[in-house]
């Protein structure tokens, strides 16, 4: 009986990591993930990123615009620009885009429908239908929305680990863009793998619950070896750690109760507000750098 138990319970832990891994089902569980409880109607909160927090930053919405800043100013942005965004959120990062760099066209994709929704109508409120795009779709399947060699920039803020390929996602942005384009994007990244079973559970957990696909607990020394072999070359690498992870988790935990008007739930703050004092430890233990790459294509 032991011996049976012990079979059924290995199955259907291969179960649950396959299913896990499965990139169709992880499309479906991430726009749950950003879907649910999404009841505030007040745009000015529809931030989701951790943001740079300078001295002087008071609010979430500054500092999701100071992180804006810092990685379209890097860019090398103009009026000609053709700029794909690859999920953009509640569109409060098109709108800044548009209204302080001015590019010629902007087209983004985002997987949660909901999210799709917001965006179309902060965009259709600023008057921007004609110079912003928005498409339900997924980051991996880019050249399934965006015609090959007509993009100049592609960038995305804290979407690719969530993505089920990072790979795809490169990929897909390596057709996409026209000869020298460039390629950003934002996040947190490891740059130590730790393989002892304590720190693999818990980075499994955090995983599970920040709907990070498992393929990308890897370092960043690994993505970048994707990036070359795709075609990518390397232009700037900026480690914004100090100015991120710590005022992130002290503002978001200060003010957690905000997240039960936000959300519609007293339990979920709750739950939010373990996961956020729970960061910052994570972050630390495991050097886990928020990092923006900037990179440009170099070969097709």
């Amino acid at each position: 009986m032991g011996y049976k138990l012990i079979v059924i319970i290995i199955i259907v832990l291969f179960l649950v990591i396959y299913i896990l891994n499965n990139k169709q089902f992880h499309l479906v569980r991430t726009e749950w993930f950003y879907n649910r409880g999404l009841s505030d109607n007040n745009m000015d909160s529809w931030e989701l990123t951790f943001g740079v927090w300078k001295d002087d930053t008071t609010s979430y919405k500054q500092a999701a615009e100071n992180l804006y800043e810092k990685l379209f100013s890097n860019m090398e942005i103009t009026s000609d620009s053709s700029i794909v965004c690859v999920g953009c959120g509640m569109g409060n990062e098109l709108i800044y885009l548009y209204n302080n760099y001015h590019p010629k066209k902007i087209t983004a994709v985002d997987i949660t429908l909901e999210h799709v929704k917001r965006a179309r109508l902060l965009i259709e409120q600023h008057g921007l239908d004609d110079k912003i795009d928005v498409i339900y779709g997924s980051g991996t399947e880019l050249p399934k929305y965006i015609e090959p060699n007509s993009a100049t920039h592609v960038y995305s803020i804290e979407a690719v680990n969530n993505m089920p390929s990072f790979h795809d996602f490169i990929n897909g942005a390596n057709k996409i863009l026209v000869k020298d384009g460039i390629l950003s994007f934002c996040d947190g990244f490891a740059y130590k793998k730790y393989n002892d079973p304590v720190s693999y559970c818990m980075t499994c957990a955090i995983s599970l619950l920040w709907s990070i696909h498992l393929s990308n607990n890897r370092t960043f020394h690994d993505l970048q070896s994707d990036l070359d072999n795709i075609g990518f070359k390397q232009q700037n690498l900026l480690d914004l750690t100090d100015k991120v992870w710590k005022g992130y988790t002290e503002f978001k935990v200060k003010n957690h109760m905000d997240d039960v008007d936000a959300r519609n739930s007293y339990v979920y703050a709750k739950l939010f507000k373990w996961c956020n004092e729970y960061l910052y430890y994570y972050t630390k233990k495991f050097d886990i750098k928020y990092l923006i790459y900037i990179g440009k294509k170099v070969s097709d």
